[in-house]
């Protein structure tokens, strides 16, 4: 068993016994610079697992909060994640929901055609939402109109896919909080 300093995991079952396993990993703590998106894969269902893989990463950067959506028709996943700058922070101080003042996110969509055996380069979303920040949450549901996933921060906002997560409409609010976090 290896360990790691993260958090933030999420399963999937693709083809049978197969499952693959995202987790968020950093050497320098949940919140420090360096952090990426790591998966693993077993054939076995779980018996045994492969070394890890490093998905999403930028450097001096923290990639964190994958959600993951696996669309079996197409062998397509789609993976969001955020990606989190303190380079740019002018105060450590906590400020507004207990974050450094100044810090920077944007929101990451990263996809693989081939059932998570090769990916493609990652591409920012940020502007597909209302809110200053979203923070993926959870996976996706599947139906015959699409596919929809969804985010939170000041408000609950949803994505939604009319073909098989190739293209994503503008998000949706659900759930407004006018205090801060959803």
């Amino acid at each position: 068993t290896d360990s790691y300093d993260g958090a933030v995991s999420q399963l999937i079952l693709i083809e049978n016994d197969k499952l693959l396993l995202f987790y968020h990993e950093n050497d320098h703590g949940h919140v420090g610079p360096d952090g990426r998106i790591v998966m693993r894969r077993s054939t076995n269902y779980g018996k045994t697992w492969s070394e890890r893989r490093i998905v999403h990463h930028v450097n001096n950067k923290n990639a964190i909060n994958p959600s993951v959506i696996y669309i079996p028709r197409s062998g397509r996943i789609v993976l969001f994640d955020e990606v989190i700058d303190f380079a740019g922070s002018p105060d450590p101080q906590p400020g507004p929901n207990n974050r450094p003042q100044g810090e920077d996110r944007s929101t990451y969509l990263i996809e693989s055609t081939d059932h998570g055996q090769t990916w493609h380069e990652p591409v920012e979303i940020s502007e597909k939402f209302n809110a200053e920040e979203a923070v993926p949450h959870g996976g996706g549901v599947r139906n015959s109109t699409g596919v929809r996933t969804f985010f939170y921060n000041e408000q609950i906002e949803m994505l939604h896919s009319k073909d098989g997560g190739k293209t994503w409409d503008r998000s949706t609010p659900i759930v407004t909080s006018p205090g801060g976090r959803a």
